[in-house]
């Protein structure tokens, strides 16, 4: 099982909707991310999708367009909080908001890190099959 986080904003006139899915291993980097923005967010397009860690202003993870489509799905994300940015001129400056004309959020989080503890109980005597050996596991997706 793993996590997906949908998170809708409003600002202005602009709807934006992002769609988390976590990494499905601790450590993993196989989370995605899907932005979708209203046209009257950005236009008719094309539009420029940018991925950020943390917030609007942390350092940019990736950047795609121009694309024909206001959604886009970022692949390949390792955990932790993101922002979009969706833009209309490549993020160029312009009118609205400088240089981007809509910005979401989505927080990936991990799966606990798998533990395994082991409860060894030797054989008494030489020859004997009364040892066993008992796991605990935990964390992890179940």
């Amino acid at each position: 099982m793993f996590l997906i986080v949908s998170k809708v904003g409003v600002w202005g006139q602009c709807t934006v909707t992002t769609i988390g899915t976590s990494p499905l291993c601790f450590g993993g980097t196989d989370g995605q991310i899907q932005v979708s923005v209203t046209q009257s967010c950005c236009g008719n397009g094309p539009y420029y999708f940018r991925l950020r860690q943390g917030d609007q202003n942390g350092a940019i993870y990736g950047t795609v367009g121009p694309l024909p489509s206001p959604t886009y799905t970022f692949t390949n994300i390792p955990s932790g909080s993101w922002s979009v940015q969706a833009s209309y001129n490549n993020f160029s400056s312009g009118p609205i908001l400088g240089f981007y004309c809509a910005v979401g959020g989505a927080s990936l989080i991990p799966p606990a890190e798998v533990q395994v503890t082991a409860n060894v109980n030797n054989v008494l005597c030489n020859n004997n099959n009364d040892g066993n050996i008992n796991l605990s596991v935990s964390g992890g997706y179940v």
